[in-house]
């Protein structure tokens, strides 16, 4: 019996002595960090000898490493043993807080003010406080109604409770629905560190580095979901919205090279809808439908490119969306409404020499279409020949010389002089090859003329010579109108 004892002793002082040393080697490592190790010794410590000590300091351990569910199952197991072990208490209402379970915060909290532990005493009142904020947006985060004063109180909880799930995915949802890419990459990443499976997060994340062209990170995000929980019917969906996507984009980028711009039409029509979140891609989805439209330009009616045009000038006001439809204009002789949207597109990208060059061949034309038409004034083409220059002048002349009207009443007199002196106006310029070529590219040469440039047209100022017999080449007599 005496031996047996003895045994019982030496086994008891062996693995005595053995658990000390673990729980020794177990805080050098967590002291250095080195958690893994820490972990493995205070996990030895416990096969020898289960205590609440140990279950605490291993789950300081998993507190540190942010393993929230493994810290609060040792600082239990921790109080199990010893139900008022006060720093299990303050390490496990300290990860509730951490998870944003303030209720069973509350609890263990006010378990330590019982103890005259009086540091407690302020901590409940936080708790308390925190758990009627999360209380006051249960009913939005239940409804995923994104009341701005909901998201931002849910932020606030995140401050103090990085690891409260609910509140992160309503955050990082809502942080979607408002275009705040770069804030739902934090916000993610918080929920991605309580749980490295989240597909949910991931589906999120995925969405957001799309809409920011991070496309390299789409697939691996897609690619992790997937291998996690294939049947993911949210992360199956992005999946396949996403290779739709990429396969129109290739399809119409074909098209485009080709010039079929009703097939550009179409495809990016299509694509409009499938992420409407994507900013980047939306807009310039409607600004191709917008070129693709112009282009087929007998395919659709003025209307409705117009209003194409407008829908994407209207989505983002962007410079590109801008300079569509300012061609648009311009193709349509709409001088005005083309000068104004090429003023904005330079406005918000003051860099592209184009746009300049454009909206100055726009402002040349309104200019051009806003001062005499001497072309229309003689009747004639644009591209008409000296000759035929001369023709259409000797016939204006002819229709409106004083002559003609010399027993018309005086407001008809008056009407003919002044088209009379308009026809004169528009020889004197369109015949001479400088002025005239200075006329087209939208210079004002009238003042030109007026200084000095006007040809000799013979008495009276009417140019005689057109109407001597044989075109002036004889010495017929003088035309005169009876």
């Amino acid at each position: 019996m005496l031996g047996l004892v003895v045994a019982f002793l030496l086994t008891y002082t062996f693995a005595n002595e053995q658990t000390q040393k673990l729980r020794i080697e177990g805080e050098e490592a967590f002291k250095g960090r080195r958690y893994g190790d820490a972990v493995k010794f205070f996990t030895q410590a416990i096969e020898l000898e289960p205590s609440d000590v140990h279950y605490h300091r291993r789950g300081l351990v998993y507190l540190s490493q942010d393993k929230i569910p493994l810290a609060l199952s040792d600082f239990t197991k921790s109080l199990e043993f010893n139900p008022k072990y006060k720093f299990a208490l303050k390490e496990r209402s300290r990860s509730y807080v951490l998870k944003g379970d303030f209720e069973k915060a509350v609890k263990d909290l006010q378990v330590l003010v019982d103890l005259g532990d009086t540091e407690s005493q302020e901590k409940v009142k936080t708790a308390r406080s925190n758990l009627r904020l999360q209380q006051s947006v249960q009913n939005d985060i239940e409804d995923e109604d994104c009341n701005p004063d909901s998201v931002q109180t849910c932020k606030n909880i995140i401050v103090s409770s990085p690891f409260d799930r609910k509140c992160g995915y309503f955050v990082s949802m809502c942080l979607m629905v408002f275009r705040d890419y770069q804030e739902v990459m934090i916000y993610t990443g918080k929920l991605l560190k309580i749980n490295s499976r989240d597909v949910d997060a991931m589906v999120i994340r995925a969405k957001a580095y799309l809409y920011i062209d991070e496309f390299n990170m789409v697939g691996k995000h897609v690619k992790a979901g997937l291998s996690v929980d294939s049947s993911h019917r949210d992360m199956g969906l992005f999946k396949k919205k996403w290779r739709i996507m990429k396969k129109s984009q290739e399809r119409v980028e074909k098209s485009m090279k080709k010039k079929r711009w009703q097939s550009v039409h179409s495809d990016y029509k299509e694509l409009a809808t499938l992420f409407p979140h994507y900013e980047s891609f939306v807009d310039k989805a409607y600004t191709n439908i917008c070129l693709a439209a112009r282009r087929a330009r007998t395919k659709f009616s003025l209307d409705y490119r117009v209003q194409v045009c407008t829908r994407a000038v209207e989505y983002k006001n962007s410079a590109e969306a801008y300079a569509e439809r300012g061609r648009l204009y311009f193709g349509e002789s709409k001088w005005e409404e083309s000068v104004r949207d090429w003023g904005k597109a330079v406005q918000k990208d003051q860099q592209n020499r184009q746009y300049n060059d454009e909206m100055q061949k726009a402002q040349r034309e309104l200019k051009k279409s806003k001062r005499k038409d001497y072309y229309k004034v003689l009747d004639t083409k644009k591209h008409a020949t000296d000759k035929e220059i001369k023709k259409a002048f000797r016939k204006c002349a002819v229709k409106f010389h004083p002559d003609k009207f010399a027993r018309k009443a005086e407001e008809e007199k008056s009407v003919a002089e002044d088209k009379y002196k308009e026809c004169v106006e528009a020889q004197d310029i369109l015949s001479n090859a400088d002025l005239r070529r200075r006329y087209d590219n939208g210079e004002d040469v009238l003042e030109t003329l007026q200084g000095g440039n006007r040809q000799n047209h013979g008495g009276g100022g009417f140019p005689f010579h057109f109407f001597r017999h044989g075109g002036g080449h004889g010495g017929g007599q003088k035309f005169r109108f009876n």
